[in-house]
C-alpha cells in the first residue's frame, strides 16, 4: 500500500506542478511555439522508452526476488538502454525527421541524443525504486525535478522559444540522476541484502529473451500509438491544435497514471508477499474505483476552468476533448490490472497482443472522424478504444481478479483447465 500511496502522490504532485509549467509556458509563448516544444519532448520521451527494451517492467517482476543480482541488473539495463537510446536518437537526428521542430546544426542534434540517453535512465531509476520497495522516494524526487523546472522556466526565453522550453525541462535531470543512484547503490541496496526477503531463480535464456521481446514490443506498441496521434493531429489541423491536444493530454496523464501506480503496486507487492495477494488486491480495487469516481466527479464537471489556466483558446478547442478522455479513462483501468495479473503469472504476449489491438482502434477512429469532428476526435477514439478494451479484456481481468480473491475457490472453467491458462 505504501508503494500505490507514494506513487499517487508523486503523479499527483508532478501532475499538478506540470500543469502549472505548461500553463507559464502557453502564457509566455505562442501556441505553435509550446506545439513545437511538445513535440521535441514527446519525441525524446518515446524513442527513450522505446530504448529501455522493456526493463521497467521487467524491474518489478524480477528485482523484488533478485537478492545479490540486483545491482547487476540495474546497470545492465542502465547500460543497455542507453547505449540503444544514443544510437536511436542519433539516427532520428541524421535522418530528418526532427527537423520540423529541433534547430538547424549539429549542436542541438547533440543535446537532442544526449537527453534521450539521459532520460533512459531517469525513467528507469523510478521503476528500480518502485520494485525495490523504495517508492517513498519517488515523489521527492519527481517533485522536485517538477519545481526545478518551474524555477528554470524563465530561461526558456533563451535561444528559440521551443529549444527554450526543452532547456528548462532537461536542465535538472544530471542531478537527479546522480542523487537518485548514489541513494540506490550506496544506501537502499546494501541494506537490503541485510533483509531476509524472498528470492527465486531469475528467469535465463530463452524465457527472459521472451519476457524481454514482449514487453519491449508493447512498450513499443502503446508508445507509437501516442506519437501516431501527435503526428495525425500535426498533419491535419497544424501545431496550435498539438498544443491543445498535448496539455489535454498532460491532464489526463495524471489519473492514468494514478491507476498504473495501482498495478505497478499490486505487482510488486504480490511478489514480496504472494500470501497476501488478496489482501493487495482488495486495496487495489478500492483505490481504482476512488480514483474513477473522483475523477469524474470533480475534473469532468470542471474541465473548462481546468482549460482556462492555459488560455480562452484552450477552453474554446480543448474542454469537449478533455471530457472525452476522462470519460476513457475506464479502459486504463482494466488494462491496468489486466497488466498486473499478466506479469505475475508471466503471460507476457498477451500484452502485447492488446497493445496492438488497442493501437489499431485508436488509429483507424482518428483518421476516420478527425476531418469531421476535428481535436474532439482524439477524444471519440480513445473512447471508442475504450470500450472495446472493457468489453473484451474486463472478463478475463475480473476472472483472475476472483482468482486471486478466492484462490481455493474450485474454478467454473472446464476440467482440467485452470483460470490462470486462461487468462
Amino acid at each position: 500500500m505504501v508503494n500505490a500511496v507514494s506513487l499517487v502522490i508523486s503523479f499527483g504532485g508532478s501532475a499538478a506542478l506540470g500543469l502549472v509549467y505548461w500553463g507559464l509556458a502557453a502564457h509566455q509563448h505562442q501556441q505553435s511555439e509550446v506545439g513545437k516544444s511538445a513535440a521535441m519532448i514527446a519525441a525524446m520521451i518515446l524513442i527513450a522508452a522505446i530504448a529501455q527494451l522493456g526493463y521497467g517492467a521487467l524491474f518489478q517482476r524480477q528485482l523484488p526476488v533478485a537478492g545479490r543480482r540486483s545491482g547487476r541488473l540495474i546497470l545492465r539495463a542502465y547500460a543497455v538502454s542507453t547505449f540503444v537510446g544514443v544510437a536511436l536518437a542519433t539516427l532520428y537526428v541524421a535522418s530528418g525527421l526532427a527537423r520540423h521542430f529541433l534547430p538547424r546544426g549539429d549542436d542541438w542534434g547533440a543535446v537532442f541524443v544526449v537527453s534521450t540517453g539521459l532520460w533512459t535512465i531517469f525513467a528507469l531509476q523510478d521503476n528500480a525504486l518502485v520494485a525495490l520497495r523504495a517508492s517513498k522516494w519517488v515523489p521527492v524526487e519527481n517533485i522536485l525535478y517538477s519545481l526545478a523546472k518551474l524555477a528554470l522556466l524563465p530561461l526558456s526565453l533563451w535561444g528559440t522559444n521551443a529549444t527554450g522550453l526543452f532547456i528548462t525541462w532537461m536542465a535538472p535531470i544530471p542531478l537527479a540522476l546522480i542523487g537518485v543512484n548514489w541513494f540506490l547503490f550506496r544506501v537502499h541496496l546494501p541494506r537490503r541484502l541485510l533483509e531476509d526477503l524472498p528470492t527465486e531463480d531469475l528467469d535465463q535464456g530463452r524465457s527472459l529473451w521472451s519476457m524481454t521481446a514482449a514487453q519491449a514490443i508493447t512498450t513499443l506498441l502503446s508508445n507509437v500509438s501516442g506519437s501516431i496521434v501527435t503526428l495525425i493531429v500535426l498533419a491535419h489541423l497544424g501545431g496550435s491544435a498539438n498544443s491543445i491536444y498535448y496539455v489535454s493530454f498532460q491532464i489526463v496523464l495524471g489519473p492514468m497514471m494514478f491507476l498504473w501506480s495501482v498495478s505497478r503496486s499490486l505487482l510488486v507487492e504480490a511478489l514480496h508477499e504472494p500470501e497476501r495477494l488478496a489482501r493487495h488486491t482488495r486495496r487495489g480495487l478500492v483505490t481504482t474505483l476512488v480514483i474513477l469516481l473522483g475523477t469524474w466527479l470533480i475534473a469532468v464537471p470542471l474541465a473548462p476552468w481546468v482549460m482556462l489556466i492555459f488560455g480562452h483558446s484552450y477552453v474554446a478547442s480543448g474542454t469537449t476533448l478533455l471530457r472525452l478522455q476522462l470519460l476513457a479513462l475506464p479502459g486504463t483501468a482494466v488494462t491496468a490490472f489486466y497488466t498486473a495479473y499478466a506479469w505475475i503469472d508471466k503471460k507476457l504476449w498477451s500484452l502485447s497482443a492488446r497493445a496492438l489491438l488497442s493501437l489499431v482502434i485508436n488509429i483507424t477512429t482518428l483518421e476516420l472522424l478527425i476531418d469531421h469532428f476535428r481535436l474532439a476526435a482524439v477524444g471519440l477514439a480513445a473512447l471508442a478504444t475504450a470500450a472495446v478494451e472493457v468489453v473484451l479484456f474486463l472478463p478475463l481481468t475480473w476472472r483472475r481478479v476472483r482468482l486471486a480473491l478466492h484462490p481455493s475457490a474450485p474454478s467454473a472453467s472446464p476440467a482440467g483447465e485452470s483460470v490462470n491458462e486462461r487468462f
